[in-house]
This record gives C-alpha cells, structure tokens and sequence, in this order.
C-alpha cells in the first residue's frame, strides 16, 4: 500500500468510516512502516498526521488477540535495496524471533516450476507445452496455434466461422507448472499452476467471448463492446468492461476471488452481483459477496515471479507452495495460529523458501521426496 492510498484510509478511519478488512490492511502498513528505519519521520510529515497517535487508536479499535497468539512478520524495507541487490534475495525482518532446538530435516530439494501446460486441441489431439518446443499446429477451424520457448501459446489467422461455436481448446497446467496464452482476439491469459482454461478457438461468429476457469489466471482483455468477454467459473461469471483483472478459483479453497486493476468489471453469482473498479476486489463465499480493497502486489505476485504473503496463515501458504513445487502437506501436532508476512522469489529451491519460515521460530518442516510435514 502506498502513502496515498494510506492517507485515504487514515482520513476514513478518522472519520469512523473504515471496515473490519480496512482497519486490518492499515494495521499491516503501520506495521512495515515502524519497521522501516529512518522512514518513519518522512511519512509523518508526508501525511501530516502524528502517526503514533493514530496507530494506538486504531489498535484499541481492533478484536484483542489471545494471549498466547503472537505475530510472526517477514518483511521487505526500501531500506534495504542495496542489500536486497547484492545478496540477490529478500531481507527478512522477525518480530517474535526464538531460536530453533530442533533440526531440520530435508532428505531431498525440490526445485520450483516451470513454464509447462498441456493443450488439447477440439479433435481430441493433446499436446505438451514446455519451454523448448517450439512447434506450430492448426485447430480444425484453421486457426494456426504457435507455441514459443518463452512459454506462450498464440493464435493467429483466419478461422472458418462454421465450426467457431464448436471447436473448444483447453489449455491445462500440472502442479507445478504455468503458462500464457494469447487468444484469437489478442487477449493476454497467464495461467497459474494447477488451472485450467477451456475456450473457442475463434471467436469469429459468436454473440461473446466465453471463457471455462478452473483455478487462477490473470487476464488483459482486448475490449471489443459488441463482442463481451466473459469468464465463467465453478461459483460465478465475471463480465469484462475493458480491463485487466486475476481471478482466483481454485477448487480446495473456500472463496472465489475476483480483483481488478484496469477499467471495469461486473462479477455475478448465486443471484449476487456487483461492479468492481480498479483496485478492489470481490469475494465470493456461500451466499455472500462482499467488496474490499484489493492488496494489487500481493493479488499477482505470482504472475510477476514471486510469493507475497500477507497476514495469510501457516495453512494458505502450504497450498500456494503445494501447487507451485508440486508437493503433498501433512500436518503433525497443533500448528500455530499464527499470522506469516513476507515476500520470496518463487524461481527459488522449496527448501529455502522453508528454512526462511523456520526462522520465525513457530513452525518447523520434514521433506521426504515431494511430501512435506508442517509440525509446530
């Protein structure tokens, strides 16, 4: 969050108009920011508010954590470019710190994913994508379909109109694995690991764009207002306005997320509906659908090569790293309840993405092969 969108919350929590969710996201950023050495004094003057002030209030406006609970924190500081630099990776900051008595145990490493989908094509034909191949194949409605070593999938040409509303392709990514895609009409899709998007081959002909999403993607729609470009997932239908927005859906968790960074959106389901403007976000649970403000760099990190967890516990982050190292969680013993902030580069090996939770002294790792054990 920068220092503008925190002085619009400051002014909303000053004059008692901020959510749970909004009190909670200025908590974080008071949190880096008193972290931040030497940063503190230039913010202040900045928003001209005695911030010290303002963070006691706010904190005795929020829920009063058990006793026992403790807040783990791993955070990035601008403070720390030059470092960040040199070492090549994150700076971790802890609050709570505790030594680690026990010994970590890694029979083996896992390497992280890699750009690797599998396309089947409206004949049934099923094809390997992966970062050395480089091949060019032809759907049945005569679109010519281009893979790159850069992993990306295009298509271009012409298409025959007669089978357009027929010819269906899927593009599907393991565990482990992600992909681009450049649709007929020029529309962008990043696929996250374990996902799936089902679509026309052409687009020529139809009354709209429709699009099947299982899991997450990030999408750059090319607007076209007599043609709507609608993804559908298991629990809603997001209808583009022109924009660029990620959607998260995957089966294992319990809310669908829609967050949108460009133009507009109209998000639907379970007779819910609402229009979403840049940098807010809908979350979809039951028979709910609610509206807050959307943490945009955490939101896609995961398109821009990095894991950004923010206040997320032990149990949402295994599932992230469960599906981008291809790995099986267990649990063993009472996990704590606690909250993990950080940020690490997911090019890097799992075992270090682990020791660098391990450091936070709460949680502890057994990896034998692709399974991993969490203990307390």
């Amino acid at each position: 969050m920068d220092n503008k969108e925190a002085q619009d919350l400051l002014k909303k929590f000053s004059n008692g108009q901020c959510t749970e969710q909004e009190k909670q996201l200025l908590d974080s950023w008071f949190v880096q920011l008193k972290s931040s050495q030497g940063l503190h004094p230039v913010v202040e003057q900045e928003l001209n508010e005695d911030l010290d002030q303002v963070w006691q209030s706010l904190k005795a406006s929020l829920p009063e954590r058990a006793p026992l609970r403790t807040v783990t924190v791993w955070l990035r500081f601008a403070a720390a470019a030059v470092i960040l630099i040199v070492a090549g990776t994150s700076l971790f900051l802890f609050v709570n710190h505790q030594a680690r008595k026990n010994q970590s145990v890694y029979v083996n490493n896992v390497s992280p994913g890699t750009n690797k989908a599998y396309l089947t094509l409206s004949n049934g034909k099923r094809v390997v994508l992966n970062n050395t191949a480089t091949d060019t194949l032809h759907d049945q409605t005569g679109m010519q379909i281009s893979q790159t070593a850069q992993g990306q999938l295009v298509y271009s040409g012409s298409a025959n109109t007669a089978n357009s509303g027929s010819s269906y392709n899927t593009i599907e990514t393991p565990r482990g694995g992600q992909y681009e895609v450049v649709l007929p009409d020029g529309t962008k899709i990043w696929l996250n690991a374990a996902s799936s998007l089902k679509y026309p081959a052409s687009f020529a002909g139809l009354k709209n764009r429709t699009v099947e999403l299982k899991g997450e993607a990030y999408f750059e729609v090319t607007h076209n207002a007599s043609q709507p470009f609608i993804v559908k997932t298991s629990q809603q239908q997001v209808e583009d306005l022109g924009t660029h927005f990620n959607i998260s859906s995957y089966a294992e968790e319990n809310e669908t997320k829609t967050s949108l960074f460009q133009g507009s959106v109209k998000v639907s389901g379970n007779t819910l509906n609402c229009i979403l403007k840049p940098g807010q976000q809908s979350v979809l649970a039951a028979a709910t659908l609610k509206v807050i403000p959307d943490d945009a760099e955490a939101t896609i990190a995961w398109k821009n090569g990095n894991f950004l967890f923010n206040h997320e516990h032990i149990e949402s982050i295994m599932k992230k790293l469960s599906r981008w190292y291809n790995i099986d969680v267990q649990y063993e013993g009472a996990i704590p309840d606690d909250w993990f902030a950080g940020s690490v580069a997911r090019s890097q090996q799992l075992n270090d993405v682990l020791r660098k939770l391990e450091l936070t002294g709460q949680i502890h790792f057994k990896v034998e092969g692709r399974r991993v054990v969490v203990m307390p």
